[in-house]
């Protein structure tokens, strides 16, 4: 019998896997669903628990990303400009980070803020789609500084929960011109940063709390624990980043826009109806 620190493993790195790539808000989902949880799901609240456990689940969808993106990511770091770009587009992430941090800190709840962030991730992605069969589309080797900073604007624009990252970045890419395949690449390159940079300040987080907490005598959570979440994360990101990649190429983000808006539905129906 598994105890229940790994079942919870289980649970999150499941949700961590779908959530991180699908175009459905993470951060979203745990503003909605955390107080219907209890707390069980480690989604309320800032123990020192569920701050160690987030870093493995964070590592595990990192890995995710290199798993499937291993040969283009290779060739990426050949060429100086696209390693710029990823660089360029990551900077307004850093600094609306960095500068908004109360007002995010607000809007993490407010169930509202959720509602309107889904119904915007859902306008991206169909504008998005639908933009990208009225142009010509460059490649990401011709995407130009500009285009990255513009993706690194929706970047920044995702930090508010309900705006999905995945999905405001590949609608960012497209609507800057890129093709839907290279728009997709592009917004995993640059999730790359974005994710570390997310476990870097979860793990700073939790060793300012407790400096003894990733030694094996002091950690909180079971090793067995951590590295069973890591694998789950890990397994469940690449299925859920090969599906987005083959919706994006058979022109099926719709599904996922119709998805954000149910969510927003539901989450304005809740909050009137408590209200």
């Amino acid at each position: 019998m598994l105890n229940p620190e790994v079942w919870q493993a289980i649970v999150l790195g499941v949700l961590q896997g779908i959530a991180e790539f699908l175009p459905i808000s993470s951060s979203g989902h745990l503003v909605v669903f955390g107080p219907l949880t209890g707390g069980w799901l480690g989604v309320e609240g800032d123990s020192e628990q569920n701050l160690v456990l987030n870093v493995a689940l964070h590592v595990g969808t990192l890995i995710s990303i290199i798993v499937v993106y291993r040969h283009a990511l290779w060739a990426v770091l050949k060429q100086f400009h696209i390693c710029f770009y990823i660089v360029l587009a990551t900077i307004p992430l850093g600094i609306a980070g960095l500068t908004l941090k109360p007002l995010l800190d607000r809007a993490f709840e407010t169930p509202l803020v959720v509602a309107i962030g889904w119904v915007t991730t859902a306008a991206l992605l169909l504008s998005g789609q639908k933009w990208s069969t009225r142009q010509e589309s460059c490649r990401l080797e011709e995407m130009g500084a500009g285009r990255a900073l513009m993706i690194g604007l929706f970047q920044a624009v995702a930090l508010v929960p309900g705006i999905s990252r995945s999905g405001s970045t590949i609608a960012g890419g497209m609507l800057s011109g890129l093709k839907r395949e290279d728009a997709a690449s592009f917004s995993f390159f640059i999730a790359i940063p974005a994710i570390s940079a997310a476990a870097l300040k979860v793990g700073l987080d939790a060793i300012s709390m407790d400096p003894s907490l990733f030694s094996a005598s002091g950690a909180t959570v079971s090793w067995p624990a951590l590295l069973v979440g890591m694998m789950v994360s890990c397994v469940v990101g690449i299925v859920c980043l090969k599906l987005l990649l083959q919706a994006v190429k058979m022109m099926r983000l719709h599904w996922f826009a119709y998805y954000c808006l149910a969510m927003a539905a539901g989450t304005l129906l809740w909050q009137f109806s408590a209200g």
